[in-house]
């Protein structure tokens, strides 16, 4: 029976035992005595080809040679030198570390998979097998590659060997040029089978008239022939509404699409001052010395600490939850300048400032208190200000990409390198489209971008930049001539004194700090600073990290813990590639990452954050049952209870998961323990052969994801149902991919989609989860006699949410001290 590159999926452990039956002892003289189990849990991509659901052949790819004495970090030199393999880096080469096949399909399995690994893997170029010595029998591999001999030795049988197999053999070829009228026929049909709307609107013959008659319109039609017919086609234009998008987007990483301008109003930071004779001061280096901090950052972080002071005065006092932001887009946001003030409460996506300043304000919907319960005014939020730019247009849209089913994996990437030949003087490629539009490969290569604040545009923005798909990237440990262009990288970087104070003791090589560099075209594009995993026992302990890797291939030594990470975000899409070069060079297997209830407010985060979370994994918090009547039970690390922090982790073989990015508006009302049971379900799915990110998940809540500090007193207003508290709240990932949105729903209009916030503010939605839980509400009295409306008598409290409980206490406790002081005044 004949297989495809249609019937090659990734393998997994499942697969296991299928895989180990298909080696024999040809394979083991050839790959050697290999685990075949761990080597698919942790090789960088397993493929298995299947006929009918039988598992008849696979093959373990890796990034590396599978020499033991060739060094992973290293085997450029050694591939280079011996075989004069100078095109082959690790951007683009992958090698075989193992292959079985059933004997019915020795000459006819490794085509589909070479061409799927092709397919899947879009920068390879090249695939590596080491043949041993007196290794004879390779007809398997005829017309597949090229045997590589190494320099100074002819016969083949007698020395290792490499065999070579290249990318042009096994995709199709191509001819990308621009479109002619005659071209029609072919793209009408085309297009027609995806959307007849155009054709209803402009006729059958829209595209010979787009290039006749409209050629000043600043559209151009580019299109991928085979066989001598189009079979994909990509519709450009050069005007788009700049102003727009900026007022809606957050664009400032990208410069606001626009070349740079003297007069460009941009709002620049401090810059940190010079480092570059920071290595000769050893010890009394400072990290006070390195950065300038805003006057905004001081006037934040005085602030955060008085309400840390006066939250920490007592159990009752008032806390502050800080709402999530989307970290990986958004960290930047958070340091700005002053701007005109605005009274108005917007019920769409408040930055953290934002939400400070208004976590306490009154709010329609609920009950006034005492006057001297009230907390302190805070001052209205600034809004963010626009940058202003001058500068020539530095985009162009890209309005329409059709291809045909058989074709589309191969001709999209293509069709975008060559739309940036149509606009050589434009560095960025935007598209737009709705929220509830399914997941397409052509995002794949696009990023997205987050939208302001108060955005209410109905649409996503993705945008591409030329340098990521027509450059290589390359990643390599830091040096002490990289100090410059690294703080020249990081200059706009708000709280990066940690970061600089780190990566200089990774140059020095002190505190097993280690320092690597993303490089496109010699210029560096992302910085990472890692060292060794001290806290294993602790980690396998309070979460599951076996959820992800296995124990047995993944030891404690071989774990690491990435302390930053920066990257440029027109390379986000690349950053499965920087995540595993890390891995690869520093020999570790596993990266974790942590962030602390601190690093979530600008106020009090001392680093700049990850911008790549959404390629990480999330680690689910374990329950762990507590002994507070046994003395000496933190001296155990199973039961240690330290500052509560989330957990990232991800490997080699995590880096190469199929990442699929879903932008459906999903909108849940209330923080009940269902509504938080449905977001964690959401958001630590099991493991599967992709990684699916919700990127558009709102909380609306009065409080938010308010679960204080443990306290004795105010879990007796509650009955416990479930397992959800501070520490499991505080150790999850929760707050990392929601949004919150502190309110009340007051009214929900189905017509147009959205719900009315504090009688207000509007919120839209695609899917509306409603998760109240039991509400207790002033009882409604009965009879047709109005009464007037009145206040609860003081001691009288109804009780939703830990902030009322919070309220109720300090009531409470006025109460009991007025008694106190009128039992004192009569003795």
């Amino acid at each position: 029976t004949g297989v495809s590159d249609e019937d090659v999926c990734r393998a997994t452990v499942a697969d296991s035992d299928s895989c180990e039956r298909l080696i024999d002892d040809y394979t083991r003289n050839l790959f050697g005595n290999v685990d075949c189990k761990k080597l698919i849990d942790t090789c960088f991509l397993p493929v298995c080809l299947r006929n009918q659901d039988e598992l008849v052949a696979f093959i373990c790819l890796h990034d590396r040679p599978n020499i033991p004495s060739i060094p992973s970090s290293d085997w450029t030199s050694w591939a280079r030198n011996l075989y004069n393999l100078k095109a082959s880096i690790p951007y683009n080469t992958l090698w075989i570390h193992l292959a079985g096949w059933d004997n019915r399909y020795t000459y006819t399995f490794l085509s589909p998979i070479l061409r799927h690994t092709f397919l899947t893997c879009t920068s390879v170029e090249h695939i590596l097998l080491v043949i041993p010595p007196n290794t004879t029998y390779t007809s398997w591999l005829d017309g597949k590659g090229t045997r590589l001999i190494p320099a100074g030795f002819y016969d083949a049988n007698k020395v290792q060997t490499l065999y070579l197999i290249l990318r042009q053999h096994f995709v199709t070829k191509y001819k990308i040029r621009r479109a002619v009228e005659e071209d029609n026929d072919d793209l009408t049909p085309l297009i027609y089978a995806n959307s007849a709307r155009l054709q209803n609107i402009y006729g059958e013959f829209y595209i010979a008239e787009m290039i006749t008659r409209h050629q000043n319109s600043g559209r151009q039609l580019i299109v991928a022939e085979y066989n001598d017919n189009a079979v994909a086609v990509l519709c450009l234009n050069e005007v788009l509404n700049e102003p727009l998008l900026n007022e809606e987007f957050e664009l400032a990483p990208f410069y606001g699409l626009r070349k740079s301008h003297l007069d460009d109003n941009v709002y620049d930071l401090i810059r940190p001052s010079s480092i570059t004779g920071l290595l000769s001061d050893g010890a009394e280096r400072e990290l006070t010395s390195l950065v300038n901090i805003l006057q905004l950052e001081e006037a934040e972080a005085s602030y955060g600490s008085s309400v840390e002071q006066e939250a920490n005065h007592s159990d009752v006092d008032y806390f502050i939850n800080v709402p999530s932001v989307d970290l990986s887009t958004k960290a930047a946001s958070d340091v700005t300048h002053s701007s005109k003030t605005s009274n108005a409460f917007s019920g769409m996506m408040l930055s953290s400032n934002d939400y400070q300043a208004h976590l306490f304000a009154e709010r329609k919907a609920e009950v006034d208190l005492e006057e001297e319960c009230t907390p302190p005014e805070f001052p209205p939020f600034t809004r963010i200000p626009t940058p202003v730019y001058h500068g020539d247009i530095n985009a162009f849209t890209l309005e329409l990409a059709v291809s045909h089913p058989d074709h589309e994996s191969e001709t999209i990437p293509l069709l975008l390198q060559a739309a940036f030949e149509c606009f050589p003087e434009r560095d960025y490629c935007i598209l737009s489209i709705p929220s509830t539009c399914p997941p397409f490969p052509l995002l794949n290569l696009f990023v997205r971008v987050a939208p302001r604040a108060t955005s209410t545009y109905p649409h996503e923005l993705y945008l591409l930049h030329r340098n990521s798909v027509l450059s290589t990237l390359e990643t390599r440990q830091a040096a002490v001539p990289d100090i410059e262009e690294v703080q020249e990288f990081i200059e706009n970087i708000p709280v990066a004194h940690t970061f600089i104070d780190n990566f200089l003791a990774a140059i020095c090589e002190e505190d097993d700090f280690e320092s690597y560099l993303l490089t496109s075209e010699n210029k560096i594009v992302g910085v990472a600073v890692i060292r060794q995993e001290n806290e294993n026992e602790y980690l396998n302990n309070h979460y599951n990290v076996n959820e992800w890797i296995n124990e047995e291939y993944h030891k404690d030594d071989g774990r690491a813990l990435l302390i930053h990470l920066v990257l440029s975000p027109i390379f986000q899409r690349q950053s499965q590639f920087f995540l595993r070069e890390i891995l690869r060079l520093s020999d570790y297997t596993v990266l974790f990452y942590r962030i602390s209830s601190a690093d979530l407010s600008s106020a009090t985060r001392d680093r700049p954050l990850c911008g790549i979370l959404d390629y990480l994994f999330p680690l689910r918090p374990r329950h762990l049952p507590e002994f507070p009547n046994i003395r000496s039970y933190q001296e155990f690390k199973v039961i240690e209870k330290i500052a509560p922090f989330t957990v990232y982790l991800t490997t080699i073989n995590l880096c190469t998961l199929r990442y699929i990015e879903i932008n459906t508006k999903i909108v849940v009302i209330g923080s009940s323990d269902t509504a938080l049971a449905f977001l964690m379900g959401l958001i630590h799915s099991p493991r599967t052969l992709y990684k699916a990110n919700f990127s558009n998940v709102t909380v609306v809540s009065p409080h938010g994801l308010s679960y204080d500090k443990p306290n004795k007193i105010l879990s007796r207003f509650f009955v416990q149902r479930s397992t959800f508290n501070y520490q499991h709240i505080q150790m999850d990932t929760l707050k990392t991919y929601v949004n919150e949105v502190n309110g009340v729903l007051t009214k929900i209009d189905r017509k147009n989609k959205c719900i009315v916030i504090n009688e207000d503010s509007t919120l839209s939605y695609d899917l509306l989860f409603i998760m109240c839980g039991k509400q207790f509400q002033k009882p409604i009295m009965s009879g047709n006699k109005k009464h007037p409306i009145s206040r609860f008598p003081e001691n009288v409290f109804l009780i939703n949410t830990q902030m009322d409980a919070n309220n109720a206490l300090g009531q409470l406790k006025r109460l009991s001290m007025r008694k106190c002081k009128s039992e004192h005044r009569y003795r």
